[in-house]
């Protein structure tokens, strides 16, 4: 097998009365609304079925994981999807562990201070986060030619993206990561830049957003350019 998608680790239950041992509701609380999540497969399960599966090169993580059942894996990855996931050492540990990735992409964390070293991910191409400010990490000397980010983080600095050791071709992010940078600066960090997509709310921003949307979409760029209605 030489790639997987987990969808499913573990199922919520909804009790009409508190389980044994478990604390009593208030009087006045919808009992309805108890509920205890368990796990459909075990970790210990998980873990061993991975370690065997040593040609596995796409590993997708569609629900939420606890990153512990990579320990001991052999497998060299190119694919690797995490978007739920607990104990951002581990995840920091299993990147550093798989020098091979050429796509990963990683979801929301509860810690921003997460430290990549620069060797860690040496073949990325494509590289998807929620958090932005992680760009900086993961993109100098790195042959990234795709780019899809959230706007969580950053500092407004991107001159990161021109440390790429490739030309960033794609790049799909919230227009506010841009905002309100020059459109001349933008057009000499991404100049070599063929596919724009800007999420960005037509209901919520300002006049002056507005014109620089208008004004960064110049009709006489060659680029194929969409904004995609975020609201």
């Amino acid at each position: 097998m030489s790639s997987i998608a987990i969808y499913e680790l573990t199922k919520t239950l909804k009790f009409v009365k508190p389980l044994p041992n478990q604390p009593t509701l208030p009087d006045g609380f919808d009992r309805s609304i108890y509920t205890v999540t368990e796990p459909t497969v075990p970790d210990e399960l998980l873990r061993k079925c991975l370690q065997n599966m040593t040609n596995l090169r796409i590993l997708l993580f569609l629900c939420p994981a606890d990153l512990s059942v990579l320990d001991g894996c052999t497998f060299r990855l190119v694919s690797f999807h995490a978007n739920f996931y607990q104990s951002d050492h581990l995840l920091v540990r299993f990147l550093h562990s798989q020098p091979s990735l050429v796509d990963v992409t990683l979801g929301l964390s509860s810690n921003n201070d997460i430290a990549f070293a620069p060797t860690c991910l040496p073949n990325l191409t494509r590289i998807c986060v929620a958090n932005f400010s992680w760009l900086p990490q993961l993109i100098p000397n790195r042959p990234v030619r795709e780019v899809f980010s959230g706007r969580s983080g950053g500092d407004g600095d991107l001159s990161f993206f021109t440390l790429s050791a490739a030309p960033i071709r794609k790049l799909v992010v919230d227009h506010l990561c841009l905002y309100p940078a020059p459109v001349p600066l933008l057009a000499s960090i991404f100049s070599s830049l063929t596919c724009l997509y800007l999420c960005y709310s037509a209901y919520s921003e300002s006049k002056e957003t507005v014109r620089f949307i208008n004004n960064l979409f110049n009709p006489n760029r060659m680029i194929t350019m969409s904004v995609i209605d975020s609201h």
